[in-house]
C-alpha cells in the first residue's frame, strides 16, 4: 500500500458503530497529524455522519479530550458548524445531545 485511505477508513469505522474503534482510529489519524486532511475530503453526507458522532458522544468522558480536540478541527476547517455567541463548540454539543436525549425520552413517554 502506497498510500493509505484515511478517509476511507474512518467511514468504515463509523460504519461499524463501535465507538472505541472509531475514536482510536480518531486518535491515530490525530497522531499522524491527517486528520485535517480526511476532514477535508469529506462531503456533506460524510461530514454529517461524522458530526453526528461527535455530538452524540463528547459527553462521554472517556471520549471527550479527543471528541473535542476533533471538533475544534472540523469547526476551523470546514466552518460549517454556527455556535451561537459565547458558547464553546464543546457546550454546544452538549447542549444538543441534551435536547435529542430529551426528545427520545418524549418520544417514548417517559417525559414528566
Amino acid at each position: 500500500l502506497k498510500k493509505f485511505q484515511y478517509k476511507e477508513a474512518l467511514m468504515s469505522a463509523l460504519k461499524t458503530r463501535k465507538n472505541e474503534i472509531i475514536v482510536s482510529l480518531i486518535e491515530e489519524l490525530l497522531q499522524r497529524g491527517v486528520l485535517n486532511l480526511v476532514i477535508r475530503k469529506m462531503n456533506s453526507k460524510d461530514l454529517e455522519v461524522f458530526l453526528a458522532f461527535l455530538e452524540k458522544h463528547i459527553i462521554v468522558a472517556k471520549f471527550q479530550d479527543t471528541l473535542i480536540e476533533t471538533l475544534n478541527k472540523v469547526k476551523y476547517i470546514k466552518n460549517q458548524i454556527t455556535i451561537p455567541d459565547g458558547m464553546t463548540p464543546e457546550a454546544y454539543l452538549q447542549e444538543k445531545s441534551k435536547d435529542r436525549y430529551q426528545e427520545v425520552i418524549a418520544s417514548l413517554g417517559l417525559a414528566k
